[in-house]
């Protein structure tokens, strides 16, 4: 009987596939990630959009957690992920929370962390992931399964070592990102350096980016009055990058201020949200 070896998509095929399904664009660094990881198989690339919300993605400054998993293959690789070394499982943790898989700052972040090279061997022979020139997981949803099935204080531990060994004048953007990922509780420092970074991804035209910076900022801001303010940009980011959901949640976040500067300013821009069809961002404000 004749036989019909199916071969992966070329890396250029497999980007055209991608690009064509996303709403928003990829970080140029995490796109070809995602490409690496999906090594040509067209159902791993079709299932990034239907997993998780374009504009979560956007920038590469979300979190792997954000995409949905499911159940059989969360629990396929935590177990197996359960059974590594200790220094292994916060390597490959490491590796799950930053989402361009930069091999040098997984490098940069093992040594900082005292672990070993090759602490990484276990992951890799369990065939979780490998590490050349970047860090890539078999899968793209093994990255958030892993995410997922971490502990919150080890999250934490994975975020601020990147933070540590991430250059703040060569990426600063990344570098408060992490941050602001390993805080427990509300800092005004780590949201003050979300701010000025959603400020640049503005100013680069990534408003996703700019949405997810914001937003952040504004649930680690102490001062009430202060999160409103940065609730609303952020609400009105995510809206102008489509993100209608995730504009509406941040609307009520800055709800809770009821100060007459924040309401008058709210009123003024869902005036400029109906003039622009963007009425469902409107009703969410009107319905206070």
């Amino acid at each position: 009987m004749p036989e019909l070896h199916l071969r992966g998509l070329s890396d250029h095929d497999a980007r055209s596939l991608l690009e064509s399904v996303l709403v928003t664009p990829l970080d140029h660094r995490v796109l070809e990630r995602v490409v690496a990881e999906a090594c040509g198989n067209p159902m791993a690339l079709l299932e990034l959009p239907l997993s998780a919300r374009s504009a979560h993605l956007a920038g590469g400054f979300e979190l792997p957690a954000v995409i949905d998993v499911p159940r059989r293959v969360e629990e396929s690789f935590r177990q197996r992920s359960t059974e590594l070394p200790a220094d292994t499982r916060l390597l490959i943790l490491v590796a799950a929370a930053e989402p361009t898989g930069d091999a040098e700052l997984f490098w940069r972040a093992a040594s900082h962390a005292g672990i070993a090279a090759d602490a990484v061997g276990p992951a890799e022979d369990a065939g979780l992931l490998e590490v050349g020139t970047s860090v890539r997981f078999r899968h793209p949803l093994v990255r958030s399964a892993i995410y997922r099935s971490a502990s919150p204080p080890d999250r934490r531990r994975a975020h601020a070592l990147l933070a540590a060994v991430t250059d703040p004048t060569i990426d600063p953007d990344r570098r408060a990102w992490h941050r602001a990922r390993a805080v427990l509780g509300r800092d005004e420092d780590a949201a003050a350096d979300l701010e000025r970074s959603a400020g640049r991804a503005r100013s680069r035209g990534g408003l996703a980016a700019s949405a997810a910076f914001m937003g952040h900022a504004a649930r680690l801001t102490p001062d009430p009055a202060m999160r409103a303010a940065r609730a609303l940009d952020a609400a009105f980011a995510a809206n102008e990058s489509g993100a209608s959901e995730a504009a509406s949640q941040l609307l009520t976040l800055a709800k809770r201020d009821r100060s007459t500067r924040i309401r008058a300013h709210a009123w003024i821009c869902c005036v400029r949200a109906w003039h622009s069809r963007t009425r469902g961002l409107a009703r969410a404000w009107r319905s206070c």
